[in-house]
Parts: structure tokens; sequence; C-alpha cells
């Protein structure tokens, strides 16, 4: 019998294999590793069509570019219409119906983002003045949105929140669809088992699934998805935690060590990207760069050996970080400029090593609250977000942390005397009427039970 060799198609492979999350261990990884070499030169009309439209063409294609830049582009028309261009694309055997192909996905890309965001918008909204922060797991609904799209909205706000979440669609019919997507600690597919009363139907894992509910059992449905995520899960699983492999400080990062780990590309779903750690960094120069300073850039390390910090889409907080020591997590990186590399950590995550972190005392959110008060006199409102806030503070009355802002915000959101809206930077202050409970902040109240309140 004789043997057929799928070698050509490695790159199909590859992008299938990566695009479907399919664990990149064993043969998968090897095959991965294969297809992505090939598809910086590959014979594919439309994937190379849709490489160059997505601004790939000539640079060397990781699994990171596939699962983040170009399956999006070509889960896009299944999304928010029919899955049928991206066929006829990879299908392609001319150049230019491929690339008009590639460019309509494209299109279709923007779309659904648009859509995803005005869809993200909306079921933020509807979480405004509920204490999603109080809820064990978040469950919103809304007239009409694409059901295509809502997958995507859930994990946005599992991101947000880290609480298990479903997402519906209320279809005119009087059907729900909805999405899920779960944290570590709740198995939503025995989540939803255990509400199936309410359900027309429903299928699944462990970390997402999909499901159907008449509108009318909605409201019956949400209360008994919140009662199992209150009985299955402890205030310890809603602690987001990431796998380092060992903590490893900035300056003994070598090149040499960086291409040693490189050797265990491609990197993907079952093949993490190690990540490493450091506490107590402090951070030297803090910048926004980038498009609007969307970006962070900083030095950390030992003085004199200093590493470069990249933090995508954390340009916000270069004004306060000098004041505090940090917990980094990161991946080391090379940076090649003008002939020269050097070593440089992208960031993963970054929070206030513990022993910096001071949770605000009553006699502190009462002199926060008292600042909040002052501005929304003079403004009608209060005007600057949790940054301007921090430095606004500090000028007028006395040092205080980003942190320690931040903790004093959350309080006086759960406590209803202080409210944000989606979209709109600054705060109102609701009236309120008698004496304030700092006992009710779910926040406060887990602070003074751990004993972390220093009044």
């Amino acid at each position: 019998m004789e043997r057929k060799s799928f070698e050509e198609d490695l790159e199909l492979v590859a992008l299938g294999t990566v695009a479907d999350l399919v664990p990149l261990r064993g043969e998968n990884r090897r095959i991965v590793k294969e297809g992505l070499m090939r598809m910086t030169d590959t014979a594919f009309i439309g994937l190379d069509a849709l490489i160059e439209i997505a601004g790939l063409k000539g640079k060397p294609i990781n699994a990171g570019h596939v699962g983040f830049i170009l399956a999006p582009r070509l889960n896009a028309a299944g999304r928010i219409g029919t899955a049928r261009k991206g066929v006829s694309l990879l299908l392609a055997t001319e150049k230019c119906e491929a690339r008009s192909l590639a460019l309509e996905l494209d299109l279709l890309n923007t779309e659904r983002q648009t859509m995803e965001h005005a869809i993200l918008e909306d079921a933020e909204e509807r979480l405004v003045g509920k204490n999603p922060q109080d809820m064990p797991a978040i469950v919103v609904a809304g007239k009409d949105w694409n059901p295509g799209v809502i997958g995507i909205v859930a994990s946005r706000l599992v991101d947000r929140y880290y609480k298990p979440t479903i997402v519906l669609s209320i279809q005119s019919d009087g059907i729900c669809k909805g999405s899920c997507r779960s944290i570590k600690g709740l198995h939503m597919y025995k989540a939803l088992n255990a509400c199936r009363a309410n359900l027309i139907q429903f299928g699944g894992h462990e970390m997402a699934a999909g499901l159907s509910v008449k509108e009318t059992n909605l409201s019956a449905f949400h209360g008994a998805f919140q009662d199992y995520a209150r009985q299955h899960l402890s205030l310890e699983d809603y602690i987001p935690k990431v796998a380092v492999e060992a903590e490893l400080p900035p300056e003994e990062i070598t090149i040499h060590f960086i291409e040693e780990l490189a050797r265990m590309e491609p990197y993907g779903m079952g093949n993490p990207k190690p990540l490493f750690g450091c506490r107590q960094a402090q951070i030297h120069a803090p910048v926004a760069i980038g498009k609007e300073g969307a970006h962070l850039r900083f030095q950390f390390g030992e003085e004199g050996k200093w590493v470069t910090g990249l933090f995508w889409n954390e340009g916000k907080l270069a004004p306060v970080l000098e004041t505090e020591r940090m917990e980094l997590v990161y991946a080391p990186a090379i940076n090649e400029w003008n002939g020269k590399r050097t070593v440089q950590c992208m960031i993963d995550s970054m929070q206030v090593a513990r022993e910096d972190r001071q949770f605000p005392s009553r006699e502190m959110l009462r002199n926060v609250y008292r600042f909040l008060r002052t501005l929304y006199r003079m403004y009608e409102r209060v005007p600057y977000d949790d940054i301007r806030l921090t430095l606004e503070y500090r000028k007028t009355f006395e040092p205080i942390s980003y942190y320690t802002m931040e903790c004093s915000l959350t309080v006086f959101q759960e406590l209803g005397i202080l409210a944000c809206k989606r979209g709109e930077q600054g705060y109102e202050m609701p009236s309120v009427l008698g004496k304030i409970d700092l006992m009710k902040s779910s926040t406060y109240r887990r602070e003074w039970e751990n004993g972390t309140i220093g009044d």
C-alpha cells in the first residue's frame, strides 16, 4: 500500500491545531513547529494573503501570531456570518481572489471587534450598582446580542472580575442562548448539570460551555447558578494564580539562557511559555510609551545592572510606580536594536509587594472620603480616575500609595457611596442617609477578619 505524505499541508495542520487550542505536546508540537516554519514562505496562496493582510509578511510566524492574529480573522466570518469565506480563502488558487477574501475577512474581524466592544460595554453597564465583586458568579443578559461574539465577551468579563461568567443573548423568540466561561475550582459542565431543570439544553466541559434557556426561566436559572457557585467556591478560589517556574532576579538572565528556553517552542495550549518572578522589585524610571502612552516601560533589578521591563496596556501606571516595591511575573526576551542584543522582560502580571500593601485604616478612609466630597462639591462629580486621584491626594493631604487608594475606592463602591459609569472617567457620589457601616463592604470586612487593618 502506497503511503501518502501530507508534508505539503503542514501549514494548514499547524493553523488548525493552534486555532482549535489543541495541546502542543508530543507529535502535535513537532507538527506545529514544522508548519510554522513553512508559513513564512507558504505555497498556499490564501494563507499567504492572510499573513500579508495581517502585517506578518516576511516575519517568522509563531504560535502566538496564529492564535491571536491569523485565527481570529479566519473565525470572524463564522462568528458574524458564515464560515464559508474562510474556507474559500484557504482553497483559493488565484492571488487576486485570495487578496480580496483576506481583505474581507480582515474587515469582518474589525466589525467583530467593534461588536464585541459594544456588547462588553452594555454588559458592564448592566453590572453597575450590582457589586459584581460580591457575586459568587456573573450572569448577564441582553436583547439580541450576537451569539457568535458573547463567548469572547464572557472571557473578557472573567479577565476583569475573575468569576465564573455566563453571557446570554435574549432572542426575539423568547429563547436565550448563552456562552459560559469558568475559573479553576468550578466545573462549568457540572454546574450547568446541577441547574438543568431550568435549561432547554447545554453542553461543554470544565472551563467553557454553551446553553439555551427560556427567557421565562432566566431568573430561576440565574439564582440556581449563583447558589451552586456559592456552595462550590471558596474565597481562595477567587484569587487568580499565575504558574511561575522559579524566582529569578532579572540581572541573572543571560542571552544564552533565553536562547535555551526558545528550544521549547512553540508555546501554546499544554506547553505554556515559561514565566519567572521576583519579589520586592524597586521600579526605576517608569514611562508610558507607544500610541497615546498605552504601554509601560521601566527598569528594575540591581542598580547598575538594570533590565528593561515592558508591560502592554498599562502605561497609565507610570506616574505612581516608583513609590512602591512590586512583585513581578515575566517572560524573558531578547531585544534587538541597531545590531545590539539585550535582555528585556515582558511583564505578565504585577502587584504591590506583600510587605508594602497597606489597607486603609478607618482614619485613612475618612480622609479619602472627605477629599472626594471636596472634589464633588467643586465639580458636581469626582472628575478624576484612580491614578489622578492618587496624585491629587498626595498633593493635598498626605502620602498615599496607589494600592491604598484603589482599596479605598473599592470599599466606597461596595458601600454604594461612590459609583462609576462605564466609558466615563471619574465617579458620581450618590446621597447617603445615616451613618456608614464599613462592615457592609465585603472587602473591608474580609481585611478586618484577616487582621490587616491598622486602626
